[in-house]
């Protein structure tokens, strides 16, 4: 069996979710949060690493064999949009052990849309500790507008 990974980085909380081949639900884990701006380096790998060695267990797997079945992996973190290229992190998940092609980033943003829309057009509003909008139109095209959080009068 083939499997693919989300991971969803919040700043206090994370949460992997195990995807089969033909797309049914195989369980989640959750871990601490993945604040890249103000951990230190390899924090957010660390992270991800966890969250997989959790999946593992709970599919009564070692962690090398659930990575090496693994086709496709998002990691969506908080802050994470197209102003940063993700290499930070991409660099740091060779102790993952994770292929470099299989991973994609994107922002909460992003990965929010994709789930209330299916990956169609639509526009997501996201308010909390500040607020965004996240468009995607019908040609596939996206934009983020907001998301700079209350310091930056994103309220």
């Amino acid at each position: 069996m083939r499997y693919s990974v989300a991971i969803l980085g919040h700043v206090s909380k994370s949460q992997a979710l195990l995807i089969a081949e033909d797309g049914s639900f195989l369980g989640h884990e959750r871990d601490q949060g993945m604040e890249w701006r103000d951990s230190g380096y390899g924090w957010p790998a660390m992270t991800v690493r966890q969250l997989f060695e959790r999946l593992a267990r709970s599919q009564q797997l070692k962690f090398h064999h659930l990575v090496a079945k693994c086709e496709a992996v998002m990691i969506a973190m908080s802050g994470l949009d197209e102003r940063h290229s993700g290499e930070r992190f991409r660099n740091q998940l060779a102790d993952c052990q994770l292929r470099p092609e299989s991973v994609v980033f994107r922002s909460l943003a992003e990965a929010n849309h994709m789930g209330a829309f299916h990956g169609g057009p639509g526009v997501l509003l996201r308010c909390g500790h500040g607020s965004s909008a996240f468009i995607r139109d019908h040609t596939g095209i996206t934009m983020l507008i907001g998301g700079g959080g209350i310091l930056v009068g994103d309220h």
